[in-house]
């Protein structure tokens, strides 16, 4: 094995937040070239990938990574990998409790969105708003609610 000159979870814990903030920056846009849109999947793909390699990983961080990757596909137009990763976030999501389950299927609804599948979508925003009302914090609840309106 070779010999590292650095601390492999240091990176680890670095390149995991520093991927995921990186492609958050990107979703941020409100145009992207092509470039723009391979790096926002790189970037969040590389984020996740970092998290698993985390010896303190939890069922949120992953909820995180594919709950970006979700967002990121449906930016893009890509309902399939949206939903796939939407349902991976809400498999961690619904571990880590009702805000992050309340996240991924905001997610899902954004993927059935793109999908031109409204039913679905209207699913998954009530499924997302009585999670909503699980949550005590009043700014997170609110906050939830009001990224549903934008699916």
């Amino acid at each position: 094995m070779i010999e590292l000159p650095f601390d492999l979870q240091s990176a680890h814990k670095y390149f995991s937040m520093y991927c995921f903030n990186r492609a958050w920056e990107l979703m941020e846009k409100t145009e992207w070239s092509e470039a723009d849109r391979k790096e926002m999947v790189q970037l969040a793909t590389a984020s996740l990938w970092h998290w698993t390699q985390r010896s303190d990983c939890a069922p949120n961080n992953l909820f995180g990574g594919h709950w970006q990757l979700s967002r990121i596909y449906s930016l893009i137009g890509d309902a399939n990998q949206a939903r796939i990763h939407g349902e991976l976030a809400l498999k961690h999501g619904t571990e880590a409790g009702p805000y992050h389950e309340g996240y991924a299927h905001e997610a899902l609804a954004r993927a059935e969105t793109v999908a031109g599948n409204s039913v679905k979508r209207s699913e998954h925003l009530e499924k997302a708003r009585k999670l909503a009302e699980l949550i005590k914090d009043e700014k997170i609840r609110g906050q939830l609610l009001s990224d549903l309106t934008k699916c």
